[in-house]
């Protein structure tokens, strides 16, 4: 395309144009001439079209102010006056993302849609919303998103509420999440990344309504802005749109850049830190270790990716050495490396989880003494080969499950663009790694370890422990600090935050009007195609080997996912099955040790890996498929070294390696509890779900609370002498690889599928005989315990639910509908809004079950009542046709998510074994788009008749669940 095909409109200076071929597209960069606002076309054939507005939103403070303000411009603007034009959108668009996140030093807001009509009433709403937000008019947003004190009444204390204020008292629960506080704090002190931009809750209520909107003010202006656009559009006629409607209505402003270089230290800092436990659990094993350095600029696109291969090399395979050096030396159970490509200074850090106070000096020596020597005797060229292999691998592949390739793209550009450097520095990748690969031979990465790594001392030598009543001291200052500020408050003051208080929740309670909520641009039905996409999946028989072939363009990527059915395992052996999961691929084989593994796969594939999985027979409530999924992928040329990699590992892998076990073991129950940090309500879900589920017993048993539980059972046993461990995992593996109950996929073009179709059935017909084995019937007999799951959270994760298939009522369409409207109506105002949590949600699915769960909770009682009433809330409710036509097209935005060949590979499969037919997908589509009032009303019955089954699991703080004791039939510990 030249510069001829397009008439710029006189408004933008065209900056500069540029050929990416990395990413098919041509970037045509612009700067607005009234405001100097920048913008960055990337013009393509995409029809998943992204959108972003970026300001740089620089702290000052640990107030969040610039967290709360992405909450709260999109609490109703000029032009859409609506309380909350963000759910609005999400409750009838076809977006395939909507979102907006706080960045230490940037603010962005995005969204995508593969209807142009739909993007573009996406972008409208955005633009106005940041620009032109009702939070000038409403200082109740302020009190809502932000933070306000809850006045005492009835005997309770005065109390702090907001939505940020308890998403943050969630994440400040990680102690991962207090860690990367302090790496931040103590790297740049002298720099607006000493502040929390996301808000330390200790913080947040000093944060006064005035500060907000000054900063509002100050920096969402176009003058502060970066725009991104990607995808098929008209470059003029979307620069016209945006001048004429936003930009042109504002002039230039001088807005100073304080995202200043921290300079260099002359030394490095240790710190010893302390993070709350409960009062019952054991101090042993819980110390984090960590060394953190400053590794160079994000405009150097050389180091932007040099630091992540290098932080791959040492750290993130089984071959990395300074990872094998450290788990060697038995100091932790979990090693691992991250990288932050995303601030000006990017960061390197090494983390040693569950270890103890003891090893910090050995941890530290350990890191040096092994860069010492990678520096000077080399590092192995086949481990550097292999990771920028995976690097490039994963940059051509462009897979982001399910999340438009677009996004990524642009935040990419931002790395860069926001520090003054090149947009697409990040983006035209070739010549970087070709500059790579070509010094890599002449020692590249060792003189990278011995510049960033050895010889620097802008580090921090942090150190965290366990530390027994610190919460509980914590919450004492709190309850203290609120007594006396009550204490102290004048009555005037108490009759503001009781006026404030009934402001607030009468806004929260008052719907919103019909000539509001229309100026919400909605499409109409007809917008929608009526007929499903049908996911082209082929059964063929291969000598005995049943396969699914998937012909979809695939870029020259193969994708093979093998099946091999569990049917013949007991109970008691699941946990083994998932040990066995995680431990394959990181043991020697026949023919390989696990570092020479390791570098042979990610040289050779994508990567290769093992999850058991439970598929739920669609047509039969009490049957459920249980598999080991095997899934691999790789460029097609290197299909039969794949194949090769695959048998190795299945059929070859040497587990007579006791300490090697205990390495992996030991990192896979750190991995557990991280998840119980980070993924509470997930954790409480497989709680759940076992209680009236047999497929949801099966799976808590593989990988849920009783499977962590069973490793602290079996610590002794594996951390000594775990010979019985060894037997029982090579007896597992042998029952489940074998030929005699495989299926097969193969996701590929149509043309690589034929050629290489028959050499996968040929090659697994070499697979080992089939033992005699009888499949094992898993007794499961209901039992709700309605648990209480205490651990050192500041807030609650609330779930309750039941499968109403098993009360007789049949699955139909409509309930994504129900779904839909549950969850951006009702229990986005109860749990959210008005609760306080982050988020509520509910998910139906085919196979008959109903949840219903909070996230990051304040609320424990208040929410389990709220799940409650639903039922006769949607039995109740009157909708409009263009308000069930929203919920309508907003629910077709999930049916229809863009998928990658990847997940159309898995979606496929899953349709296959489960019996879904392409006449009930169809069938399905049909009922969500007819729906109807009376169908909602008639799907409250499911509802109500599945919350009145009173099954419910609540994971979170230890104080607060036995505050409410009663509720519960069985108090459980999540860490010991």
């Amino acid at each position: 395309m030249s510069q001829n095909d397009v008439k710029i409109p006189p408004s933008f200076e065209l900056v500069e144009k540029e050929r990416v071929e990395e990413v098919a597209s041509d970037a045509w960069i612009f700067k607005h001439k009234k405001t100097q606002a920048r913008c960055i076309f990337l013009k393509n054939n995409d029809d998943n079209r992204v959108f972003f507005i970026s300001f740089q939103t620089p702290p000052s403070d640990h107030t969040g102010v610039f967290h709360i303000l992405e909450h709260s411009v999109l609490c109703g603007s000029k032009k859409y006056p609506v309380k909350e034009p963000f759910i609005e959108l999400a409750k009838g668009s076809l977006n395939t993302f909507l979102n907006a996140m706080t960045f230490p030093d940037k603010t962005i807001y995005p969204v995508a849609s593969r209807n142009i009509v739909d993007f573009r009433n996406l972008v409208d709403v955005y633009l106005d919303a940041v620009f032109y937000p009702n939070i000038y008019q409403k200082k109740e947003i302020f009190y809502q998103e932000g933070w306000h004190y809850v006045p005492p009444q009835e005997g309770q204390p005065l109390g702090i509420q907001g939505i940020v204020y308890n998403e943050m008292k969630g994440a400040y629960s990680s102690p991962e999440q207090l860690l990367f506080n302090a790496i931040f704090r103590t790297l740049f002190p002298n720099t607006i990344y000493q502040y929390e931009s996301g808000g330390n809750p200790e913080h947040i209520p000093s944060l006064t309504y005035e500060q907000f909107i000054g900063d509002h003010q100050k920096y969402y202006h176009p003058s502060n802005s970066h725009i991104y656009l990607y995808g098929d559009l008209d470059i003029a006629e979307w620069l016209e749109y945006m001048d004429k409607e936003y930009l042109s209505h504002y002039s230039a402003q001088t807005i100073e850049d304080v995202i200043a270089l921290e300079q260099p230290f002359q030394k490095s800092v240790r710190q010893t830190l302390q993070y709350p436990i409960g009062p019952e659990d054991s101090e042993k094993n819980k110390t984090y270790h960590n060394l953190s350095l400053v590794v160079g600029k994000a405009t150097d696109s050389l180091q932007y990716m040099s630091v992540s291969i290098l932080e791959h090399i040492l750290l993130g395979t089984q071959a990395s050495p300074l990872k094998k050096a450290l788990m060697e030396a038995d100091i932790a159970e979990e090693i691992s490396g991250f990288v932050d490509l995303n601030i000006q200074q990017m960061l390197m850090g090494i983390l040693a989880k569950n270890s103890n106070p003891e090893h910090q000096e050995t941890f530290l020596s350990i890191i040096q003494d092994t860069l010492k020597s990678l520096s000077a005797n080399g590092i192995d060229p086949k481990l550097i080969e292999a990771s920028v292999n995976i690097h490039e691998f994963q940059l051509r592949e462009a897979d982001y499950r399910g999340f438009p390739k677009g996004l990524f793209y642009g935040m990419s550009i931002m790395d860069s663009w926001l520090y003054k450097g090149k947009p697409t520095a990040h983006l035209a990748f070739n010549d970087t790694l070709k500059t790579i690969r070509e010094k890599a031979r002449d020692g590249y990465f060792e003189q990278l370890i011995e510049e960033m790594l050895i010889n620097n001392p802008h580090r921090a030598e942090l150190m965290m422990v366990p530390c027994k009543g610190l919460e509980e001291d914590n919450e004492k200052m709190l309850s203290e600090k609120l007594k006396n500020i009550h204490s102290d408050a004048s009555r005037e003051t108490i009759e503001a935050w009781q006026d404030g208080a009934k402001q607030l929740r009468a806004m929260q309670e008052a719907p919103d009007d019909e000539e509001s909520l229309s100026s919400i641009p909605l499409l109409k039905r007809e917008d929608i195609d009526p007929k499903s996409e049908v996911i082209p999946t082929f059964a063929e028989e291969y000598s005995a080997c049943k396969m699914l072939l998937h012909p979809v363009e695939a870029q020259n990527i193969s994708y093979v996912n093998l099946y091999f059915d569990l049917s013949c395992l007991s109970m008691e052996e699941l946990p083994y099955v998932n040990m066995l999961s995680y431990l394959l691929g990181k043991m020697d084989t026949e023919k390989y040790d696990y570092n020479e593994l390791s570098n042979e796969i990610f040289i050779h594939t994508g990567g290769i890996q093992f999850d058991p999985v439970i598929i739920n027979d669609y047509h039969d409530l009490n049957t459920y498929h249980r598999w080991m999924n095997v899934q691999v992928k790789g460029l097609t040329r290197s299909f039969p070294k794949m194949l090769e990699l695959m048998d190795q590992i299945m059929f070859h892998s040497n587990f007579n390696r006791p300490r090697r076990i205990k390495e992996l073991v030991s990192e896979m129950k750190s991995g557990c509890e991280g998840s119980i940090h980070h993924q509470g309500h997930l954790v409480a879900a497989k709680r759940l779900n076992s209680y009236f589920s047999p497929a949801g017993h099966w799976n808590e048993q593989l990988g849920g609370l009783s499977f962590y539980h069973f490793l602290l059972d079996q610590e002794p046993q594996w951390a000594n002498s775990n010979e019985e461990l060894i037997h029982k995992l090579a007896e597992t593996g042998k029952k489940i690889f074998n030929r005699s109950n495989i299926l097969v996929s193969l996701t590929a073009s149509e043309q690589d599928i034929r050629e290489k179709k028959k050499i996968l059935a040929e090659h697994l017909e070499q697979a080992p005989e089939a033992q005699s084995l009888t499949p094992q019937p898993l007794l499961f007999e209901e039992n709700i315990q309605n648990e209480g799951i205490m651990s050192s959270s500041k807030v609650q994760y609330v779930l309750k639910g039941y499968n109403y298939k098993r009360l007789g009522m049949p699955y139909k369409g409509s309930l994504q509908v129900v779904e839909t409207l549950a969850s951006l109506d009702y229990l986005w105002n109860r749990i959210r809004v008005m609760g306080g949590a982050y988020g509520g949600f509910i998910k139906i699915s085919r196979s008959g079950r109903i949840v219903l769960g909070s996230y990051r909770d304040p609320q424990l009682r208040k929410t389990i009542d709220a799940f409650d009433e639903l039922g006769a809330y949607l039995r109740k409710i009157n909708l409009s046709e263009r308000e069930l036509r929203k919920y309508i097209i907003g629910t077709m935005s999930h049916v229809d998510a863009p998928l990658t060949p990847s997940m159309k590979a898995c979606k496929g499969d899953v349709q296959y074994i489960s019996g879904v037919t392409t006449e009930e997908i169809q069938k399905e589509r049909d009922e969500i788009l007819s729906t109807q009032l009376k169908d909602i009303h008639e799907m409250s019955d499911w509802i109500r008749a599945c919350t009145e089954k009173n099954c419910f699991c609540v994971m979170g703080n230890e104080s607060r669940i036995k505050e409410n004791k009663d509720l519960f039939g069985k108090l459980t510990k999540a860490f010991r």
